[in-house]
């Protein structure tokens, strides 16, 4: 099956892991355990600016001009790796590095908190220096139609932060600002809703059977029934504020939001990932925005 918008990385074999060599304060290795995929991280003595966005702030050029790192490391012995920690089941995210944090988005195979279960989109932050987790930001899946967030691919879209300000698009397509402190400062709002956000609705659990061509249109994430919404705690997310691309833009999702944006100014600029139908054909909303840019402070729309 053809998957759009959705970056996957191939776990290389043992010998061939063992020989890579990694750029950058952190490297990055993915593997399969058990079924479970290992975030494994190690840092370095010598100390380097941030990488607070997919490609080196803010010109997504790759190249690292860090030099003395280790060109090797083994699982087994520890050696070159400072800490590991569990991941989801799948992850198809690019980890970022920004103020002593480590971000990266995966899925609620292996959930952090038993009031969040099944599946789910999740952000989730650790500690560079020790990999402890500090919170998670966890997102209901759309329940319309599964190609609009397609089973188990959890938050595709690797975080961009600015000071205290955590960026990304959610696997509902939303555009969500985080404070880099989750709860731990309190609710700082203006959004302050997070109960009702992270709470599925009635329908979740097994994703519904794609009609092909059926007139399903994506929806706002329903409003939680008296009692039913979740209480956020010590572990959540704080959304700062939080645009809809499918009701604020018209974009039509298809399997999984992906994007990577950019900031400049007071602006910030990224790809939509409006795609076609289940047909995989048809073109459902042909004037939906491929860029937009919104207002970092408040997310507000400002261009197409």
């Amino acid at each position: 099956m053809k998957r759009n918008h959705c970056a996957f990385r191939r776990v290389p074999p043992a010998w061939q892991r063992s020989r890579q060599g990694f750029r950058g304060r952190v490297g990055i290795l993915w593997l399969s355990l058990l079924g479970s995929l290992i975030f494994a991280a190690w840092s370095f003595p010598s100390r380097a600016s941030d990488q607070p966005q997919w490609g080196n702030a803010w010109s997504r050029n790759m190249i690292s001009a860090e030099k003395g790192l280790p060109d090797s490391f083994d699982l087994r012995t520890g050696r070159n790796i400072r800490w590991s920690a569990q991941l989801g089941t799948e992850t198809h995210s690019t980890p970022v590095i920004a103020g002593g944090r480590v971000y990266i988005g995966t899925n609620n195979g292996e959930p952090r908190d038993p009031k969040h279960q099944g599946d789910r989109g999740v952000l989730m932050c650790f500690e560079e220096n020790t990999g402890k987790f500090l919170w998670q930001l966890v997102v209901p899946k759309r329940e319309e139609d599964p190609y609009f967030d397609w089973p188990n691919t959890g938050i595709s879209s690797p975080a961009t932060v600015e000071g205290d300000r955590v960026y990304l698009v959610s696997n509902r397509g939303e555009v969500i600002c985080l404070d880099a402190q989750g709860m731990a400062n309190g609710n700082d709002g203006p959004f302050l809703d997070e109960g009702a956000h992270m709470t599925p609705g009635p329908d979740s659990g097994a994703p519904p059977k794609p009609v092909a061509g059926a007139d399903i249109r994506p929806r706002p994430l329903p409003a939680p029934t008296d009692g039913a919404a979740l209480t956020p705690g010590p572990l959540d997310a704080d959304i700062v504020w939080l645009f809809d691309l499918a009701s604020g833009a018209g974009i039509w999702p298809h399997d999984g939001a992906h994007s990577s944006i950019l900031i400049h100014g007071d602006y910030l600029y990224l790809n939509t990932a409006t795609g076609v139908d289940n047909t995989h054909k048809r073109v459902r909303a042909p004037d939906a925005p491929s860029l937009v840019v919104l207002d970092k402070k408040t997310g507000r729309f400002v261009a197409r």
